[in-house]
C-alpha cells in the first residue's frame, strides 16, 4: 500500500499541511481494537466491517478523498466505498453504540490533531 499525503481540516480554523491516511486507519484500528492488517483484509466480520466503513466516511468527510482514492488505499473498487460510506449512515442510525464509537473516534482525532500542532 502506498503513502498518500493529503491536506485536510478537521476542527474549522486549525489546518495540518500533509497528514498521511494510514493515521486514520491506524486510530480507528486501535480504538476497535483490531489490526489493522484484519480491517484492511477482504475479511466480511462484522467488527471490521464496521471499523472499515467509518474509516471510508472519515476519509471522505474530513480528507476530502474521491472515492476511487479510498477504493486504491483499501484495496477495492470505488463502488465498496459507496457501499460502506452508505452502509456507515444507516449503521449510524439503528445501532447507538456505532454513533457513539463515532464520536469518540472523531473527538480522538480532534485531540490528536491538536497536540500534533502544539508540537
Amino acid at each position: 500500500m502506498g503513502i498518500t499525503e493529503i491536506s485536510y481540516y478537521v476542527i474549522p480554523g486549525l489546518k495540518i499541511k500533509k497528514v498521511r491516511f494510514q493515521r486514520i486507519i491506524v486510530a480507528i484500528a486501535d480504538y476497535y481494537q483490531i489490526s489493522t492488517r484484519m480491517m484492511m483484509s477482504k475479511c466480511r466480520q462484522r467488527k471490521y466491517v464496521l471499523a472499515r466503513n467509518m474509516c471510508f466516511y472519515i476519509l471522505q468527510k474530513y480528507f476530502k478523498m474521491t472515492l476511487s482514492e479510498i477504493g486504491r488505499a483499501f484495496n477495492r473498487d470505488h463502488t465498496t466505498a459507496i457501499h460502506g460510506i452508505r452502509m456507515f449512515h444507516q449503521d449510524r442510525q439503528v445501532n447507538e453504540q456505532y454513533e457513539k464509537d463515532y464520536q469518540n473516534i472523531k473527538q480522538l482525532l480532534e485531540l490528536r490533531q491538536h497536540t500534533e500542532l502544539i508540537r
